[in-house]
């Protein structure tokens, strides 16, 4: 499911990055394309962040109690399209500028704060406990550890880990700044900077699964 929501994630936010960063321009210019590109930008990104940090908590919830995921779609697209206030688009700003709840400073704050910086933090602290969960349980039932048989389990997190703490938390960063007062653009070429870094997180995550997948990989 993460592979598949990062697939849509690449095929419809990095076009629309290519082309500004190429033109400086959003095209077509209308409020459609903007809308298409928040959705791909903000709402599948945001996505991609709370199915792995699910799966980081509880795996199992993301095969047991899929409808789970069909409800944070429909939160998304409520948000997005429903809020009740009327989008500003700047055409030749990246993404339009911001969907219009950002300027709401409570939905802003709650969407920054929980869906994106939060995500990255726990990725992180629950894919490595998980590792030192494993060891301490080997070593309390007295059990040589053999390094082999978790390599490939170590590898995929610590790999997961890596790629949400460089390419995401800068982004995320900036954002929360920006929401909390700063002047869009004030960060200079540091925000230019974690933004293009931030489309690392969907080219770099399939294959960061193909490290489970070893029989895939030899092909």
């Amino acid at each position: 499911l993460c592979l598949l929501v990062n697939f849509f994630s690449q095929l419809m936010d990095i076009p629309f990055y290519l082309n500004y960063t190429r033109t400086g321009n959003i095209w077509p210019q209308t409020p459609a394309s903007c809308l298409f590109w928040w959705f791909a930008a903000t709402d599948i990104s945001n996505m991609i962040n709370i199915l792995m940090a699910w799966a980081s908590i509880e795996r199992h919830i993301l095969v047991f109690h899929d409808r789970y995921n069909c409800s944070l779609w429909f939160y998304y697209i409520v948000m997005l399209l429903i809020y009740s206030r009327d989008n500003m688009y700047a055409f030749t700003d990246d993404w339009c500028l911001f969907p219009c709840y950002y300027y709401d400073e409570n939905l802003a704050m709650y969407d920054t704060v929980v869906n994106s910086i939060i995500a990255t933090p726990i990725i992180t602290i629950f894919s490595i406990g998980l590792i030192i969960r494993v060891i301490k349980r080997k070593q309390n039932h007295h059990r040589s550890i053999e390094w082999r048989n978790y390599r490939r389990m170590i590898l995929q997190l610590v790999s997961i880990s890596a790629v949400f703490l460089l390419f995401n938390l800068p982004m995320t960063g900036t954002v929360l700044a920006q929401v909390c007062g700063l002047p869009n653009g004030a960060a200079g070429q540091f925000e230019y900077y974690t933004d293009y870094r931030y489309h690392f997180v969907s080219l770099l995550m399939p294959f960061v699964c193909l490290t489970s997948l070893p029989e895939i990989r030899k092909k």
